[in-house]
C-alpha cells in the first residue's frame, strides 16, 4: 500500500468510527408533502439525512404518496392483517399503462423483513421503489413494461413495536402472537408441526394474494425472489467485515433452476464488488484489498450458517407447487438485527444503513436485468447415459408421517403429486442433456449389447441385489471398459460386483447429505467453492430437522451411504470425499478396463416418515450435488440464452 493510499484509508476508517455512536432517537423524517428540501428532493431521504429507521406509519405514508404521484408505476394495497391486528400491505411496481397482460410479464418478489428486528431490507426496498417510480429513462421504461415487482414486509407487528414514536423502542423477531414467521410457510416436504405451519394471518394473507391469486390464478410467472434478514456480527481487524451472505433456497430444482440460482448470486456479488464508489464501506473494502470489508459468500444455509429451517419464506417462494416457483435466496445483511446490534430505533447508524440500502438497490437492479433473459440449462455429456430405474417409490399414505391438512381450506395451496421417486431426477436431466439419457428395462433380452453402447450407466438407490443377471452384466460392462456410477443405496451393489465385501458398506444418518473433500486434486471435486459440502437438502424430500440454530442441536435423519475407507483403498479405490471418520462417500475404482464411481449422498429415497402435509419432493439436489454428478459423468453444465425478452 502506497503512502497516499494508506493515509486515505486511515482517514476513511476514522470517519467511519464517528457514526458508530448511537444517534438520537427521532423521526426519520420523510417528506410526503410538497416541500422536500430537508429530504434532498426525495420522499424517503437517503440514510445520510435520516435520524432513524422508517417507522411503520412513515412507510405507509410514503407508499401512499408514491401511488398518488405515480399511479402508472406504483400500486399500494392491503392484502391481510397481522396477528397483532395491523394491516399487511403489498407494493406493486410495474408499467400499469402497458398493454401486456400479467401472464406475459415476469414477476420479481422482495420481502424486506420477516423478523421485525432486522429492518434494513425494507429500508433499502422502500428507496428502490421510489427510485423506480421517479425514473423516466428508456431502460427503466422497458424493464417495467415487462416486469412486475412485488414488495412486502411480512411482519408489521415486530416492526411497529420498535418505532419511536409510538412503540416501546425495541423491535421484535416474532409477530404479535410470539411466533417466528420464518418457520410457518407451506412447503413440499417435512413441515414441523411444532412451528405453526400456515397458522398466522400474515402467512395466509401472502399465500392467498401472491401464491394462489397472482401466481396461480393470474398466471404471473415469478423469475426471482428474495427474503432479507440480518444476523452477521461486527468484525474487527484482522477479520474482514462482511457486507452480506446469501443462503440458497431448498427445493426440487431442475438443472436450469439450479444454474440460475448460481448465476443470480454470482452476479449479485460481482455487482456489489463493482460498485464500491457508491458505498463508503465498500470503498474502504476496495482500498484495503478486501481486508477490512468484503462482500461475503453464497452457499447453502447449512454450509454457511450451520443450520437449516423447515417452512422458510424463501423456500416457499421457490416452491413450484405451493409457492411462487421462483429462483430465490435469503440475504443476510451484516449488523442488521439481533440483540446488541441494531434492534432498537436508537441503534440506527447512517454509514451502516447506507451500505445495506445500497445492497438492496443492487439486488433489485441485478434481478431486473437477469429477468429479461429466457435461459435454459444444458448438460453437455461425452456420450449416452443409461440409468437403472429405482424400483422404490413413495405412494400416497405410505410412511408414518402425518399428512393431515393444515391451514384454512380457503388459503391452503396445492400439494405435490404422488408417487414420488428419484427416477424423476434422471427424466428431468434428460431434457437438458445433449446426449440421450434413458431408462433401462432390466428384463430386456439383449442386456449386454445394450450396455456396451453406453458411455456410462447409473444406479441410484436401488442396488438390485437379487437380480444376479443384471449385476453380472454390469460387471462385464465395466470390465470391458464401461463406466458405472453408483449413488446412495446403490452402493450396496459393490458387494455383488465383487469390489468390496458387504460388511464394508454402511449407512448412517446425518443432518443433511454431504461429504468433506479428502482430495482437492480429484477430478470428482472440480469446481468446488470454499464452503462446498452439502449435496442434497433434507426437508424437501421429507427428512426431519429440528428448527434449532445449530445442526449439532438437532436430531438427524438424512441417510448417507459410505464404504470403509481402508477396504476401499485396499481394493485399489481412490477417495475424493469422506463422510464421518474413515468412511469413503465419494471415490472411484478401476475394474478391468473400466471404472466405478460412487457418491453416497445425492438422491436419497423420498421419506414419508415425518409430517408432510403438502407431499414430498422427488429430489432436492444442491448446486454442489449437480456439479459432482457432472464431474462423475465427465459432463459440463451451462446456461444458454433461449431468447431475450422484447
Amino acid at each position: 500500500m502506497g503512502t497516499r493510499q494508506g493515509v486515505r484509508l486511515v482517514a476513511m476508517l476514522a470517519a467511519l468510527a464517528l457514526p458508530l455512536l448511537a444517534t438520537p432517537a427521532g423521526a426519520t423524517p420523510t417528506c410526503p408533502g410538497k416541500d422536500r428540501t430537508i429530504c434532498a428532493g426525495r420522499i424517503i431521504p437517503e440514510a445520510s439525512r435520516s435520524a432513524g429507521f422508517l417507522t411503520y406509519d412513515e412507510w405507509i405514508g410514503a407508499m401512499r404518496e408514491l401511488q398518488k404521484e405515480h399511479p402508472d408505476r406504483v400500486r399500494f394495497r392491503q392484502i391481510g392483517m397481522s396477528a397483532g391486528h395491523r394491516p399487511l400491505y403489498e407494493v406493486k411496481v410495474t408499467d400499469f399503462d402497458a398493454h401486456r397482460p400479467l401472464s406475459k410479464r415476469t414477476g420479481l418478489y422482495f420481502n424486506g423483513d420477516i423478523h421485525g428486528d432486522e429492518r434494513d431490507g425494507t429500508e433499502g426496498f422502500a428507496r428502490a421503489i421510489e427510485d423506480l417510480a421517479e425514473s423516466r429513462t428508456h431502460a427503466t421504461d422497458r424493464l417495467l413494461s415487462h416486469e412486475v415487482l412485488v414488495f412486502t414486509d411480512a411482519n408489521p407487528d415486530g416492526w411497529q413495536t420498535g418505532d419511536v414514536p409510538p412503540g416501546g423502542g425495541t423491535y421484535t423477531r416474532q409477530n404479535g402472537a410470539g411466533h417466528d414467521l420464518n418457520r410457518e410457510w407451506p412447503v413440499v416436504g417435512f413441515q414441523n408441526p411444532a412451528t405453526f405451519p400456515l397458522t398466522d394471518p400474515e402467512i395466509g394473507g401472502i399465500v392467498s394474494a401472491h401464491g394462489n391469486v397472482l401466481h396461480r390464478r393470474d398466471r404471473l410467472h415469478f423469475a426471482y425472489g428474495f427474503d432479507v434478514h440480518g444476523s452477521a456480527t461486527p468484525e474487527t481487524p484482522p477479520n474482514a467485515q462482511l457486507m452480506l451472505d446469501v443462503l440458497l433456497s431448498a427445493g426440487q430444482f431442475d438443472l436450469t433452476r439450479s444454474l440460475e440460482q448460481v448465476q443470480l448470486f454470482k452476479t449479485y456479488m460481482a455487482n456489489l464488488s463493482a460498485t464500491t464508489n457508491d458505498n463508503v464501506l465498500a470503498t474502504i473494502g476496495g482500498a484495503s484489498g478486501q481486508k477490512v470489508y468484503k462482500v461475503g459468500e453464497w452457499d447453502t444455509s447449512w454450509d454457511i450458517y450451520g443450520y437449516l429451517v423447515s417452512g422458510g419464506f424463501a423456500d416457499w417462494m421457490a416452491n413450484q407447487v405451493t409457492g411462487l416457483g421462483a429462483v430465490t435466496g435469503t440475504i443476510e445483511l451484516w449488523i442488521n438485527g439481533e440483540p446488541g446490534q441494531e434492534n432498537t430505533f436508537a441503534g440506527f447508524n447512517q454509514t451502516v444503513e447506507a451500505s445495506n440500502i445500497h445492497s438492496m438497490r443492487t439486488v433489485v437492479a441485478a434481478a431486473m436485468a437477469l429477468a429479461m433473459k429466457h435461459q435454459a440449462g444444458r448438460f453437455h455429456l461425452p456420450g449416452r447415459v443409461l440409468y437403472v430405474p429405482n424400483r422404490l417409490a413413495l405412494h400416497t399414505g405410505q410412511g408414518r408421517g402425518s399428512t393431515r391438512a393444515v391451514g384454512s381450506p380457503a388459503v391452503r395451496p396445492p400439494s405435490h403429486r404422488y408417487p414420488v421417486s428419484t427416477n424423476r431426477f434422471w427424466k428431468d436431466l434428460a431434457r437438458a442433456a445433449d446426449k440421450p439419457v434413458i431408462g433401462l428395462d432390466p428384463l430386456t433380452a439383449r442386456l449386454g449389447s445394450l450396455l456396451r453402447r453406453q458411455r456410462a450407466v447409473v444406479m441410484t438407490g436401488d442396488p438390485y441385489l437379487q437380480d444376479h443377471r443384471l449385476i453380472r452384466a454390469l460387471r462385464s460392462y465395466v470390465v470391458h471398459g464401461g463406466q458405472l456410477l453408483l449413488t446412495d443405496g446403490a452402493l450396496r451393489a459393490l458387494a455383488g460386483l465383487r469390489v468390496v465385501k458387504a460388511g464394508a458398506i454402511g449407512v448412517k444418518d446425518f443432518y443433511a447429505g454431504y461429504f468433506d473433500i479428502a482430495d482437492p486434486s480429484s477430478p470428482l471435486v472440480k469446481g468446488s467453492r470454499p464452503l462446498s459440502r452439502q449435496t442434497y437438502e433434507p426437508v424437501p424430500v421429507g427428512y426431519k430437522i429440528d428448527n434449532t440454530f445449530s445442526s449439532s442441536l438437532s436430531t438427524v435423519h438424512s441417510p448417507v451411504w459410505t464404504v470403509d475407507q481402508s477396504a476401499w483403498q485396499a481394493a485399489g479405490g481412490k477417495t475424493a470425499g469422506t463422510t464421518g471418520s474413515g468412511r469413503t462417500s465419494l471415490g472411484e475404482i478401476r475394474l478391468g478396463r473400466g471404472r466405478i464411481r460412487i457418491l453416497g449422498a445425492v438422491l436419497p429415497n423420498p421419506s414419508g416418515g415425518f409430517a408432510h402435509p403438502f407431499g414430498v419432493a422427488d429430489y432436492a439436489v444442491t448446486y454442489w450435488g449437480y456439479r459432482v454428478l457432472a464431474n462423475m459423468l465427465g459432463a459440463r453444465e451451462s446456461l444458454r440464452l433461449v431468447r431475450p425478452r422484447r
